[in-house]
């Protein structure tokens, strides 16, 4: 790939990724867009996921490699460190026990240099399942919304962290990610929001360009009960943009959530 093409940005926090994040490093050196960088931001782990990296980056120096003097107890915390740091045109996210298609990166940025007015993009996702099968396209048709999203979004949090790449200027306009403890897993979503209040956001049609993985992080894959509180926290901070009538249909949806949460867990099977 020509130099002269956009730089993206590869945003990757990690804690105790020892066994994804080989995986995951290598889906984005097996890209066709090879114009990135990745910065991975280690939140203090305790197991060998520094060294996994420090490896990989000694290997290619397109891969950066940060360490937190802490856990930060949020994701938003390495992701904005990663951020700052950054140089790329172009944003995009990938969870530490993530992988992307081949093509994902050419993908997306075919999508976006074709429409100066796109802000932010998206990709369709299968779920990676423990035993390493794969499972589902998603979104499902119905609910792949494109433009002028933010209500679509607000009612139905469809989009996977993985899945997002956006433009530089959009940070530098809106700033980065929020870093409150009650938003902590969530703020990706939170961010998404805020884009999507106004700008355009929209999806790379075909086939999935995302594996994400089920029974480790994300935002698929978080404790039920906490992870509600965290959405009822978010539904509220943008109630005003959304209208009186989406939040009350959002906290009705809540309860529904709420109640086939507590009779799964009774009856002994996850969420």
């Amino acid at each position: 790939m020509l130099t002269n093409t956009p730089l993206v940005s590869v945003i990757t926090p990690a804690f105790n990724s020892e066994k994804f994040i080989r995986e995951t490093i290598e889906s984005v050196l097996n890209q066709t867009w090879q114009n990135w960088e990745m910065l991975i931001v280690d939140d203090y782990s305790t197991d060998n996921t520094y060294n996994i990296i420090k490896k990989h980056a000694e290997k290619d120096s397109r891969i950066h490699i940060f360490r937190l003097n802490a856990n930060s107890g949020c994701p938003a915390v390495p992701r904005n460190h990663a951020i700052k740091r950054s140089k790329g045109e172009y944003i995009a996210f990938l969870d530490s026990d993530d992988v992307w298609l081949q093509n994902k990166l050419e993908k997306q940025i075919d999508l976006m240099e074709s429409n100066k007015e796109i802000a932010m993009s998206y990709v369709l996702f299968s779920f990676l399942l423990e035993d390493g099968s794969i499972k589902g396209e998603y979104p499902k048709p119905k609910n792949r919304f494109e433009g002028y999203i933010f209500k679509s979004l607000y009612f139905k949090p469809i989009i996977a962290n993985s899945s997002v790449m956006v433009r530089r200027e959009v940070f530098k306009e809106l700033g980065l990610l929020n870093e409150d403890a009650k938003l902590a897993f969530s703020e990706d979503y939170d961010m998404w929001l805020k884009i999507a209040r106004t700008k355009r956001v929209h999806y790379v049609n075909g086939v999935p360009l995302l594996l994400y993985r089920v029974g480790h992080c994300g935002i698929f894959k978080r404790s039920g009960g906490k992870e509600l509180k965290r959405m009822m926290f978010i539904a509220k901070r943008h109630a005003p943009y959304a209208g009186k009538r989406l939040y009350i249909l959002k906290v009705i949806s809540f309860f529904g959530y709420l109640l086939k949460y507590i009779l799964i867990n009774k009856s002994g099977r996850k969420l």
